[in-house]
């Protein structure tokens, strides 16, 4: 049944409305005949309630959940929940637990019965048909008692009030005070904090030039000079002395001095291990502080009292398990140092020893690349000798031979000079070999350029590699391309890669094996595979077999030796072309892939088709100039993003950054960029958000997450809110780098 819900008016100091008092009040009358409830309705229509009805348990406390009642009339008898029932959940609720139940029953009520509704807080049971004046008088007395209730409980609140605002006036005197006496201990805190915070600036301003001082001196021997007048000023402090120590268990060096004169250090020059306090810090390894030094009568000071110095701290400067010397502070004005004095005293003197022995560490590196470089210079310059000086008795061995094979001798003689022949020429091979080497490393390699056909280089190499290949039966199948392979480089030096490439897969190929030599032009490069299905190699020796006297197979039944130089020489002899190599194989027993990729001449390549370019590629095989990137990187981890940002500047693009989502967000906002890259786990407004709010307003920016997390999932989480593509950290820079190239 509807009813009125009377509009509040203005409220008093309380909460309370002026009306609340002559309110209507409603009463809950519940019955599962709609008979009885409109009988009921004009049973209390004359009395001061509104009634209101429901027609079983459920519905009744449905209406309980949203409003209070002065009283309910509960039957007994219903359907699927019984008065019972519903009087006990309407007890169990905080707000309706008080609330007065009148029970309403049809039949003769038992004992059980009542004294179950009393227990449930029933104030009273009727039979039905109910008398209506009995009725009335019960609902009009339940009725007022309410009121008078709730009147006694407003002016409960009243007094309560009242005695609040006294209270709180009384609160409000006494805070006052407070404050005024806090505001006072305030006042002189700030002032000795500001004192402090200015000691403290000033001890780290001390701090920040000494460090700046020692990172930007190479030599460090002039030190002193610079640091001695910075302590005096910071600290107040009048003396300054500087041992060096000149080894283990050596005297200490006087080096340098400061506010004493010359007649004052007398007998400091050298100072043993364990004298004075200088040598006492440095035998210890720990500060020695001496204090009241005038009034003291310790004949060890006698130099400390002669400079009328009132109290000095000494200080090992050791760093790497290493003594570098001491450094002293002495001052005649105070006869001891404070706490935080002598801290900033050994943060300096810690940072002098950790710039000493850098210097030294340096020293030592430099000395020891010096050493190294001059090693390398002499290896080059032995092997240089050593094959000039093996090269000259080559020569006329291998003319005689020559003369003797024109001459008419007996088969077996012919087969052995024939023997001798091979054998020459694969020595003086080994020697070219040794010689470029050495002229490579030493840089006196010097190309003799032209624009070439690589098939042209390609079909030399054949002609030279053709006996070797031959003698072991071996079938190599040549497939080049019908067009020109231009290549602007020494035709000699590219023979001899190719050669080289050739005849090492000639050796490690087993008699009757194939060996495959191809080329092709590739957008701007010239590509030549060298494939054999020989020996393999093995994984481990991939990563080297470029090195020097590197050889992939060294059992002692090779036939063909060698020094292991022709892939070095390969190597580098494609890289002084601008090009490079690579080697690949699937294992021992799998044969092997060799590929030179060199830059094709870039005016030759214009007159001859070449396959269709890449995607942002010009008809010449050049990658299309791309304007540089704007970027914006927003990540948390400073150490993550000034990193980042260095890389993606060297690949030439402008990079802005911020450390939190909502610096981000305004910064894309107030410029949009090209690309966003954004951290998943920002402070303050999470990735997540910061994709959404900005996908809320029109933007072009390509956004892409980069997040530790990588499970399916989230990634669909970084796409549903606003994110182009998504990343898992640690991100791969090429992987990054392919990524803006499809982006932009």
């Amino acid at each position: 049944m509807g009813y009125a819900v009377p509009v509040p008016g203005p409220a008093d100091a309380f909460g309370f409305t002026p009306a609340d008092a002559a309110a209507p009040l409603e009463v809950l009358v519940v019955d599962d005949t709609e008979r009885n409830l409109t009988a009921f309705e004009a049973m209390l229509a004359g009395l001061d309630a509104r009634v209101v009805t429901a027609s079983s348990g459920s519905e009744a406390l449905k209406r309980l959940l949203k409003q209070d009642f002065a009283l309910v009339l509960l039957d007994v008898r219903m359907p699927s929940m019984d008065g019972f029932e519903t009087a006990e959940l309407i007890r169990s609720r905080e707000r309706s637990r008080h609330t007065p139940i009148i029970f309403l029953t049809a039949y003769d009520r038992s004992r059980e019965q009542e004294i179950r509704g009393y227990a449930l807080g029933a104030v009273d049971f009727l039979s039905k048909p109910v008398v209506p004046e009995v009725l009335c008088a019960k609902v009009a007395v339940l009725i007022e008692l309410h009121r008078k209730t709730e009147e006694i409980r407003r002016q409960g609140e009243l007094l309560q009030q009242a005695e609040r605002r006294e209270h709180a006036q009384r609160l409000e005197d006494e805070r006052r005070r407070w404050e005024q006496e806090a505001l006072r201990k305030e006042m002189e805190r700030e002032r000795r904090v500001a004192e402090q915070l200015h000691r403290s600036n000033a001890r780290l301003r001390l701090l920040s030039e000494v460090a700046s001082d020692l990172l930007l001196r190479d030599d460090l021997s002039s030190f002193p000079a610079r640091l001695f007048p910075l302590v005096r000023e910071h600290l107040g402090i009048e003396a300054c002395l500087y041992h060096r120590a000149a080894g283990p268990g050596e005297p200490l060096v006087l080096e340098a001095r400061a506010g004493l004169e010359a007649r004052h250090v007398e007998g400091l020059a050298r100072v043993a291990p364990g004298e004075l306090a200088f040598g006492r810090a440095a035998a210890s390894g720990h500060v020695t502080v001496v204090e009241d030094n005038v009034a003291a009568d310790a004949p060890a000071d006698r130099f400390l009292r002669a400079a009328g110095l009132a109290a000095c701290a000494c200080f090992p400067l050791v760093a790497g398990g290493r003594l570098h010397g001491t450094l002293t502070f002495g001052t005649t004005r105070r006869s001891g140092f404070e706490p935080e004095e002598l801290a900033v005293m050994g943060l300096v003197c810690d940072q002098v020893a950790t710039a000493l022995e850098r210097a030294r560490l340096v020293h030592e590196l430099r000395r020891s690349a010096a050493e190294l470089r001059e090693a390398d210079a002499r290896k080059d310059q032995f092997l240089a000798m050593l094959g000039h000086e093996l090269r000259n008795p080559l020569a006329p061995v291998l003319n005689a031979v020559k003369l003797m094979q024109q001459q008419s001798v007996a088969p077996p003689l012919q087969r052995i000079l024939s023997s001798a022949d091979r054998q020459i020429a694969h020595m003086t091979r080994l020697l070219d070999d040794l010689l470029d080497v050495s002229r490579i490393g030493n840089g006196k390699i010097e190309l003799k350029r032209r624009v070439v056909d690589l098939r042209d280089v390609a079909r030399d190499a054949l002609l030279a590699i053709e006996a070797l290949l031959a003698s072991r039966s071996q079938h190599l199948e040549v497939s080049l391309w019908e067009e020109p392979l231009p290549v602007d480089g020494d035709p000699v030096r590219l023979a001899q890669v190719l050669e080289n490439l050739l005849q090492n897969a000639g050796k490690y190929t087993d008699p009757g094996g194939h060996i495959r030599l191809s080329g092709r032009s590739e957008q701007a490069e010239i590509v030549v595979t060298v494939e054999d299905d020989g020996i393999g190699i093995a994984p481990e020796m991939l990563p080297r077999i470029f090195e020097m006297f590197v050889q992939a197979d060294q059992a002692s039944d090779r036939a063909l030796g060698g020094l292991g130089l022709g892939l070095t020489l390969v190597r580098s002899l494609v890289e002084l072309h601008g090009g490079s190599v690579s080697a690949a194989s699937e294992g021992p027993g799998r044969g092997s892939t060799f590929v030179v990729r060199l830059p094709a001449a870039a005016g030759a390549v214009d007159s001859h088709p070449v396959p269709r370019a890449r995607p942002g590629a010009r008809a010449d095989g050049e990658a299309a100039p791309r304007p540089p990137l704007d970027i914006v990187v927003v990540e948390d981890n400073s150490d993550i993003r000034e990193s980042l940002k260095a890389l993606l500047e060297l690949r030439g693009c402008t990079v802005r950054e911020a450390e939190d989502g909502r610096t981000g967000l305004d910064l894309i906002r107030a410029r949009p960029p090209a690309v966003a890259l954004v951290d998943i786990g920002l402070p303050g407004l999470d990735g997540y958000g910061l994709a959404r709010e900005l996908r809320a307003t029109p933007n072009q920016t390509c956004l892409v997450a980069m997040t530790g997390y990588g499970r399916p999932e989230d990634r669909r989480l970084a796409l549903d809110a606003g994110f182009d593509a998504h990343l898992v950290k640690p991100v791969d820079f090429d992987d990054l780098s392919r990524l803006l190239d499809e982006l932009s």
